[in-house]
């Protein structure tokens, strides 16, 4: 069992120590190591149990202390777990109060978000969840979802979540079931993290009711077979997977805000239902936690939608039709107007990107042809909003603004990008065409427009990340002290002029 231990292969280590623990029940090295099995599995009840029958015999068994800390913030009893603490702490090592404290903080909402961004994205984390005001209710056309109970203010944390399970690209496969996926050598995150998730379920079924209510393909609460075989197990959660599990791929991360590739399923969050572009809700990984935010103010009893994959996703609407569901956003409903009246803005849209590549292929871009694209891009739905001209968030004009090298001839296209992603699960970019437009009026000497962007760039800031002074540190979004003591300085005077500022 130690041996299954040390090589990261808990299920077999926690399925060892339960087979010697049925002829010794009250060695105390058995219901320790079992307790450290299940805390890396996540049954934190079974933790909990091992750990307290160690602690009745052993009351200051330093590594069960220690466990029982870790099974009770499994458990989201973060105030039990740091008053436990408090009575033992001259006996525990590897926690303090200082970390007890901060957990008990972050269950209220509190969140330290510059420190997320120092952890490393490919690990899970000792990070307290925390759940706002939303319930699971029935959503007229969608079946279930999330609304929320109060008014939700933009930028204000809806919830942290941890995975039930999550899988890294770099993760090996401890978990697999014998009947679960059929044996390949081309394994990816997706099925390992099935295969974990399959293997909890194997080992404690009291999980498998939380998974089983999750939608399948139909629209029931839960399943009326449940899944007693492991042959149900394994049809039942596969289909599960297929339609709640968050899939991250390093080069689609826009709506996740830098999450590394991974597989993972969140309860919760599940619950979810999606919008393209008129999302009022977006989230942010760091390791196996889950941030959401609100992008704007949502109203009481209004359901919270987040995008599943950005708008600008190549295979967009072929993944959606795979989830068997049809989104209702503006996006969704013009391109299906698009199709019925054989429209042919979308291969003008398409002919126009043709040119801007061809344009940046050519070994000597003119910038002006490209510019021209953009414009007749944006003019093509005229009656329309523009966040709706999401060709504007190609790789094309992404590098034609990094050509422009914010010159004047960039805020034409940084304003319709703007456009584009704010107030929605874009909005994380935001930020940085916001702080652009700031930096490019200032070199058109505009002190009306600096003022406007630098106002709101600090607004797509706390939508982003919560907060503009604390949330986020500085120089993530490239900025400098000097440069914000410029706008600051700016913003404060209305009528200070650009050339009295130093």
């Amino acid at each position: 069992a130690n041996q299954y231990y040390s090589r990261s292969e808990f299920g077999a280590a926690f399925r060892t120590y339960t087979n010697a623990l049925e002829v010794s029940p009250s060695r105390i090295d058995l219901l320790s190591n079992r307790a450290a099995a299940s805390i890396q599995l996540g049954f934190w009840d079974r933790a909990l149990q091992d750990t307290e029958l160690v602690l009745q015999t052993n009351p200051t068994h330093k590594k069960c202390l220690y466990r029982k800390i870790k099974a009770l913030w499994g458990l989201n009893r973060y105030k039990d777990a740091f008053n436990f603490l408090k009575e033992n702490e001259s006996h525990v090592e590897g926690i303090d109060l200082d970390q007890a404290t901060k957990l008990v903080q972050q269950s209220l909402g509190h969140y330290d978000i510059a420190e997320m961004y120092t952890l490393d994205r490919e690990k899970r984390h000792d990070i307290a969840e925390y759940f706002g005001p939303v319930e699971i209710k029935r959503i007229s056309g969608k079946g279930r979802g999330l609304v929320v109970k109060e008014k939700i203010n933009m930028g204000q944390l809806i919830m942290c979540s941890k995975a039930f399970e999550i899988a890294f690209d770099q993760d090996t496969i401890h978990f697999r079931g014998q009947n679960e996926i059929p044996d390949t050598t081309e394994w990816d995150n997706s099925n390992t993290c099935e295969g974990r998730v399959f293997e909890k379920l194997k080992m404690d079924a009291s999980l498998r009711p939380q998974i089983q209510k999750l939608y399948s393909g139909d629209d029931t609460d839960s399943q009326s077979k449940p899944w007693k075989t492991d042959d149900d197990l394994t049809k039942g959660l596969h289909s599960v997977m297929k339609f709640n599990s968050f899939r991250c791929e390093e080069n689609l991360s826009a709506s996740t805000a830098g999450g590394k590739n991974l597989c993972a399923l969140w309860i919760l969050p599940s619950y979810f239902n999606h919008s393209c572009i008129d999302s009022n809700a977006y989230y942010q990984l760091f390791g196996d936690m889950m941030f959401v935010r609100a992008v704007k103010k949502i109203r009481e009893g209004e359901e919270v939608t987040i995008t599943y994959w950005p708008v600008n996703h190549p295979a967009r609407r072929e993944v959606i039709a795979a989830r068997n569901f049809m989104c209702e956003c503006r996006l969704c409903q013009l391109e299906r107007k698009d199709e019925e009246e054989g429209s042919p803005v979308p291969a003008k849209i398409s002919n126009l990107l043709k040119l801007i590549r061809q344009n940046f292929n050519s070994g000597n871009p003119n910038l002006d042809i490209s510019l021209e694209c953009v414009r007749k891009i944006a003019a093509l739905r005229p009656e329309l909003q523009r966040d709706l001209n999401v060709a504007l968030l190609s790789p094309e004009v992404d590098a034609l603004l990094k050509l422009t090298r914010i010159c004047e001839k960039s805020i034409f296209i940084l304003e319709a990008m703007h456009s584009v992603c704010a107030n929605n699960a874009l909005v994380f970019s935001s930020p940085f065409q916001s702080q652009n437009l700031a930096r490019c009026y200032t070199g058109e000497k505009d002190a009306a427009n600096v003022r406007k962007w630098w106002r709101v760039f600090k607004r797509d800031v706390l939508a982003a990340h919560g907060d503009f002074t604390q949330g986020v540190k500085i120089n993530e979004l490239g900025l400098h002290a000097d440069e914000i003591e410029f706008y600051e300085k700016l913003e404060a005077d209305p009528n200070a002029k650009l050339a009295s500022i130093s």
